[in-house]
């Protein structure tokens, strides 16, 4: 004790206050570190009412995996959920915010899986309560990391450690100053084009087809991809069907009519698609020619497919593809419905993407495997949208509808059915499943643009450009009036082993000593 009363003596009055930072930090902790981690911070945004989302960005603390629904007497743990555990406790707890607000814990991280996603019952039940988060103001930091070997590996250690978190052998740290607010952002949508007529007729298109989904992704946690089911699965699904009218363009053997297909994908979706709004009111002549238009959205999720419509239509294109999914639907054993719901052409936040187009007259639906739209502007890209179990299947699936009622409506004296096996054998699952483990890998948000992003949409606009002529077409945010984002969405977590609080005991004894023979 003598020696340590010296060794206290010598280093309180020669060290700065950070020097002394640095000796604690080497007297309590290893030589080395466990693990540097990315980590991905909830979401922060201000509307015009209130401040949503997580505060705080610096995390510091005893790392604990045990947790209890009633309060302990330790204070500032950090505790480490899996992610589904996380769901369970919020639900047994009520909200989010009660944990939150708790006065033992000091912060929260969660591991999300790498591999897929939670049947479809558990995705509902989460879901609903992820959306509390959008309209909650959180003052403790909250962060996300992937579930790999390393983080696996120490989430087992630390729940083999059956003490309490006051006495944890391990600490987590993140020194970072606090969030700014993000500069204006764009919105990047890709057009491409495709005419099906023969050389003769290149003249003479009489019939153009839009096909449209939004690629974009936002959600509750802005570094991480998902956004699988929306919308990867419409956008992979477009992707096909560009490959499919390629294939059948460049047929010598197959005379087809005057018809051009659009290829629209779309940014801003997760902000009532704002890049279709833009798209549409520029004025853009393929755009305004367009004679119909299908929206793609939400295909892994479900094995029902649903059109949905702002109203009854009369236009014959339309009624030609109704009744070739109907009546494909019907001997092929698929369930295809038509659901109308009016929309308000005026309103800034709408329901369906197709909604824009209906807004300049032009006749749009959405075909979706959700019978009904998601309720919030971050619609569509909550955490457990990774994969669905059977999203590939789900997705071929409805693709096979698709495809063939199109080429019902391109060669009008052929029914659907006719093309069943020809289009069933042309979709490659393979080509499906690659596109739908990119979107669950990559983070797609205009307001924190990034090298990954980037070089994605670059990708989508290469495989687009393989089977149509291609370009890309940017306007600014002008959603900053109602929403203002917040950078620190990624960031590098450090977690240290610790000495033992006995250790730390030891240390204190001479230390309290000290202060006592130098201030009593």
């Amino acid at each position: 004790i003598l020696f340590l009363l010296v060794l206290v003596t010598i280093i309180v009055g020669t060290r700065s206050e950070d020097e002394l930072k640095k000796e604690y930090i080497s007297l309590t902790h290893d030589e080395s570190l466990v693990m540097k981690e990315k980590a991905y911070r909830m979401v922060q945004f201000d509307t015009n009412r209130e401040q949503v989302g997580c505060q705080r960005t610096a995390i510091n603390g005893p790392l604990t995996t045990q947790f209890s629904d009633k309060p302990s007497s330790y204070s500032g743990s950090i505790i480490m959920f899996k992610l589904e555990n996380f769901f369970d406790a919020i639900a047994s707890n009520g909200n989010l915010s009660h944990i939150v607000r708790r006065s033992d814990i000091r912060g929260i991280v969660v591991l999300v899986p790498l591999g897929r996603g939670f049947d479809a019952s558990r995705r509902e039940k989460y879901n609903k309560l992820e959306q509390e988060w959008l309209s909650t103001r959180f003052d403790k930091p909250i962060y996300f990391m992937l579930e790999n070997e390393q983080t696996q590996s120490l989430y087992e250690e630390l729940s083999s450690i059956k003490t309490s978190s006051v006495s944890s052998n391990f600490h987590i740290a993140l020194s970072h100053k606090e969030a700014i607010m993000v500069p204006e952002y764009q919105f990047t949508n890709i057009l491409g084009s495709l005419q099906l007529s023969t050389k003769q007729q290149q003249n003479k298109i009489t019939k153009r087809i839009g096909l449209v989904a939004n690629y974009d992704s936002l959600s509750t946690v802005p570094g991480l991809g998902g956004g699988v089911d929306a919308n990867g699965s419409g956008v992979s699904a477009l992707l096909v069907i560009a490959k499919y009218l390629k294939m059948l363009s460049a047929s010598t053997k197959t005379e087809v009519p005057e018809f051009e297909f659009v290829f629209l994908l779309t940014d801003g979706g997760r902000f009532s698609y704002e890049g279709t709004r833009k798209l549409v009111k520029s004025q853009n002549p393929l755009i305004t020619s367009l004679d119909m238009v299908l929206c793609l959205e939400s295909l892994a999720g479900s094995s029902s497919l649903y059109l949905h419509l702002s109203d009854k239509t009369t236009n014959p294109l339309m009624k030609q593809f109704i009744a070739a999914a109907t009546l494909f639907a019907r001997k092929t054993e698929h369930s295809f419905q038509v659901v109308i719901k009016k929309s308000n052409p005026t309103a800034m936040e709408v329901t369906w993407e197709h909604e824009h187009f209906a807004a300049q007259s032009i006749i749009a639906g959405t075909l979706s495997g959700k019978s009904k739209p998601a309720i919030h502007f971050l619609r569509g890209s909550p955490l457990t949208d990774i994969i669905p179990a059977e999203g590939t299947i789900h997705t071929a699936h409805h693709l096979s509808l698709i495809l063939s009622s199109l080429s019902s409506l391109i060669y009008s004296n052929k029914e659907a059915p006719y093309f069943h096996n020809m289009t069933k054998s042309f979709i490659d699952n393979d080509f499906i499943e690659s596109w739908l483990i990119s979107f669950k890998r990559t983070p797609r948000s205009a307001p924190f643009p990034s090298t990954e992003s980037s070089l994605f949409v670059e990708g989508l606009r290469s495989s687009l450009g393989s089977s149509s002529s291609t370009q890309k077409v940017s306007f600014p945010s002008s959603t900053k009036n109602r929403y203002t984002f917040y950078n620190n969405h990624q960031v590098e977590l450090s977690i240290y082993r610790v000495k033992s609080w006995f250790f730390m005991s030891l240390l204190m004894i001479p230390t309290l000593t000290y202060l006592g023979i130098l201030y009593v």
